[in-house]
């Protein structure tokens, strides 16, 4: 963490890699990485990350995008 705030911002991959790993890929990265950024004090980057965690709090989920829905 500290290596983070010293700006090697580089390391946060590190941490959303791991989050994504406990969460078997269900995890939204970009709402993983923006969760770490607030926590280690950082400021949030720059592009979509806001406006894709702007629909609600904590880690969401990819939900069923991208499997196939069996037909009837």
């Amino acid at each position: 963490v500290k290596a983070v705030q010293k700006g090697n911002i580089g390391v946060l991959g590190f941490f959303v890699g791991q989050i994504m790993k406990q969460s078997r890929g269900r995890a939204n990265p970009v709402v993983v990485n923006q969760i770490l950024r607030t926590k280690m004090g950082l400021p949030e980057g720059s592009g979509s990350e806001g406006a894709a965690a702007a629909g609600g709090g904590g880690v969401q989920t990819r939900g069923d995008q991208g499997q196939k829905k069996k037909k009837k």
